[in-house]
């Protein structure tokens, strides 16, 4: 009797260590300078008075990256620093149009995907949905 106690307890125990452990698990994934290196995204950039622009961005190392607005045919080079929650952008080029300067919080990640928005509050909220068409980070 006793040993079919201790039978049914250490299988009872080791079903729950193996549900716990679950390969499947999906990390939590942060947005660094060394996840977005050497990544390209494409996606779009939606403003707030719902028009909608097609948008790439290639990170091309932890600092420095290019963008293009492909309905506009507007880019150029920037630079980016990643604070907690969210990434500060600076363009090289005089942004007249504002599109991709400024401070892009992070709405969304996932190892594909990413959503920024900026304007906080704002009626001139923006959202940058991405999905990720290119990695040669080696990390």
């Amino acid at each position: 009797m006793k040993k079919n106690i201790l039978y049914f307890i250490f299988f009872i125990a080791l079903g729950t260590t193996l549900v716990a452990c679950d390969e499947n698990d999906e990390k939590e994934i942060t947005v660094t300078p060394e996840f977005l290196a050497g990544t390209i995204w494409k996606g779009s950039l939606k403003e707030s008075n719902d028009s909608s622009k097609e948008i790439v961005i290639s990170f091309m190392n932890k600092e420095k990256g290019t963008f293009k607005i492909v309905n506009v045919n507007y880019g150029g080079y920037f630079t980016y620093k990643i604070n907690s929650n969210n990434i500060e952008i600076n363009t090289e080029l005089e942004d007249t149009f504002n599109y991709f300067h400024g401070i892009w919080w992070v709405e969304k990640v996932d190892e594909d995907s990413l959503v920024l928005f900026s304007n906080i509050g704002t009626e001139g909220r923006k959202t940058i949905t991405l999905t990720k068409t290119f990695n040669d980070n080696k990390e």
